[in-house]
């Protein structure tokens, strides 16, 4: 039985080993591809560091670009084509954290941008509170919601979009997605938006558009070096000697150890993870702490928060660091209340912070404890935190509790 077991150990380690070998041979062939290559960076892709884009920064690109009169008659004209906007005066409402992602105005039309480029939770009766903001000043008939997925075109669930609504719209309701039509509508932009007219606005669209491309996969300068890869692969496998039968065999078993690699390397990086978490976290409790003095003492009582108490309106909250599964983030929670039981100090203590100088925005996924909160780089999340922490420090309508 012993020997059995062992053989299985030997086999798993062997299929770990080639797995890991064929591994290092495509990344030796990467590195070579790209070192023959053009010379390609972008910006936008460096600062993310393979993290995902905020929803409400692919807001504000999008809302940069349209401020350009021509390109948000094109934008209308592209989703909306039965909309006439004969080059009308379009005005691009900015992203606002608080209500409607991205909304733009003209004549007597109102459209109302959601953006679920992350696929984020649907918000209850979400869209269904935009349309009611647009009726206070809109007739129905002029009222349009474009509805952004990442990569498809489902229609929003009847928790965020009621069949009232919905019926109502009709064809005013267009859903649509990232991965081909925004893409296809920044890319009908290049022929209009001229480097030595608008260097900034033309370097943007193409960022923004590498930047899209990539993250779906749709960049055609990888076209080529897949091709290159798919043939290196039938020679280091062997496939262009076996029949169809034992080609495909052959794949199942690598795919298999590839898989198993893949389950083990995921184990370790979790562990690390974790480790490194509390790393990062014990560092910032500390500089923090360092930074602040006696004028606000920092409690840690949980390896994944640390943070201070204060009143508001005699209603105490907690300003945090924090992290979970998706990255850090730092926020105001309530301790004992939540936005539902203390409506008004939540709105007013949310406002205060929104409309400082701190240039800090709120995570609309956030639950009812938040006042506000919002996802950070980790690189940055120190700074950000003493700028929130001796904001409340200075405020006199807040008072701290040490």
């Amino acid at each position: 039985m012993l020997e059995i077991v062992d053989r299985i150990e030997n086999i798993a380690i062997q299929c770990l080993r080639e797995a890991l070998d064929l591994d290092n041979k495509f990344e030796i062939l990467y590195d070579e591809y790209f070192a023959l290559e053009p010379i390609y960076t972008n910006a936008i892709e460096d600062m993310l560091r393979d993290k995902n884009m905020l929803e409400i920064v692919h807001s504000r690109i999008l809302y940069g670009i349209l401020r350009h009169n021509v390109i948000a008659n094109s934008f209308v004209k592209y989703f909306f084509p039965s909309l006439v906007t004969d080059n009308s005066l379009i005005n691009v409402l900015q992203p606002d954290h608080k209500r409607i992602d991205l909304s733009i105005k003209f004549n007597n039309s109102f459209i109302i941008i959601e953006n679920k480029v992350n696929n984020a939770k649907e918000q209850e009766k979400q869209v269904d509170r935009y349309i009611e903001i647009a009726r206070n000043n809109y007739a129905d008939e002029n009222i349009y919601v474009l509805y952004l997925n990442r990569d498809d075109n489902l229609l929003p669930s009847e928790k965020s979009l009621s069949d009232e609504y919905l019926d109502m719209l009709g064809e005013r309701f267009v859903c649509r997605n990232y991965k081909n039509d925004i893409i296809e509508w920044l890319e009908s932009l290049l022929p209009i938006v001229h480097m030595n007219e608008e260097p900034y606005l033309k370097s943007t669209i193409l960022l923004y558009l590498n930047y899209l491309k990539t993250i779906f996969d749709n960049n055609s300068r990888l076209d080529n070096m897949n091709k290159k890869i798919e043939k290196e692969l039938m020679n280091v496998l062997g496939l262009n000697e076996l029949s169809l039968e034992e080609k495909v065999d052959l794949i199942n078993d690598k795919l298999d150890s590839i898989e198993k690699l893949k389950e083990s390397l995921e184990a370790l990086h979790s562990d690390y993870m974790d480790e490194l978490d509390k790393q990062r976290m014990n560092s910032w409790f500390k500089q923090i702490s360092e930074s602040l003095g006696n004028k606000i003492k920092i409690k840690k009582e949980a390896y994944d928060e640390f943070g201070f108490e204060f009143l508001y309106h005699h209603i105490k909250f907690m300003c945090v660091v924090s992290f979970d599964d998706t990255n850090y983030y730092w926020g105001i929670k309530g301790v004992n209340a939540t936005s539902d039981t203390k409506p008004t100090a939540f709105t007013q203590l949310k406002s205060l912070i929104l409309n400082s100088n701190l240039g800090l925005c709120h995570d609309s996924t956030s639950t009812s404890e938040w006042v506000i909160s919002d996802y950070e780089d980790y690189d940055r999340i120190v700074e950000t935190y003493l700028s929130l922490a001796r904001f409340i420090l200075n405020n006199e309508e807040c008072v701290i509790l040490n």
